[in-house]
């Protein structure tokens, strides 16, 4: 025999949006309802649930990228190089270079085999999604 399903109060609503915003996981908000996540993800099929979780979150977020805002305007180094990585998509880029010639031979066979595997359109496809997740700012377009 199921049990009855646990149905959300206003209370559930105002506890979600509030733990939300302090940043808790699903996980946590429903240990603390003492509800299981598969409840918790069922409560958020309700759009007006779903929204008052959204906007929590939105406000922990909101809270936390204004204080890195600030510490990075007040010259706080760690916040600016945080501030570049995260909101300005910079990156430190390690290249690395293939300096065994066996190495590279390797690679060159390897290379011939699927061009001699694959129809040519399948072969630039995988090629150029393999260099979009390397560097997706210099895929060519066709």
């Amino acid at each position: 025999m199921a049990r009855p399903k646990i149905e959300i109060t206003e209370r559930d609503r105002t506890q979600i949006e509030i733990m939300a915003g302090l940043g808790l996981t699903v996980e946590q908000i429903a240990a603390i309802l003492n509800i299981s996540k598969r409840t918790f993800h069922r409560w958020c099929s309700d759009p007006e649930v779903l929204a008052l979780y959204k906007k929590g979150l939105s406000g922990a977020e909101m809270t936390i990228a204004k204080s890195l805002f600030d510490k990075a305007k007040a010259g706080d180094t760690t916040a600016i190089i945080w501030y570049e990585k995260t909101r300005a998509n910079r990156r430190e880029v390690t290249q690395i270079e293939v300096v065994d010639e066996r190495v590279k031979e390797e690679l060159r066979d390897f290379m011939d085999f699927l061009r001699s595997q694959l129809p040519a359109e399948q072969f630039n496809q995988l090629i150029n999604d393999y260099a979009a997740r390397r560097n997706p700012k210099r895929v060519s377009k066709k």
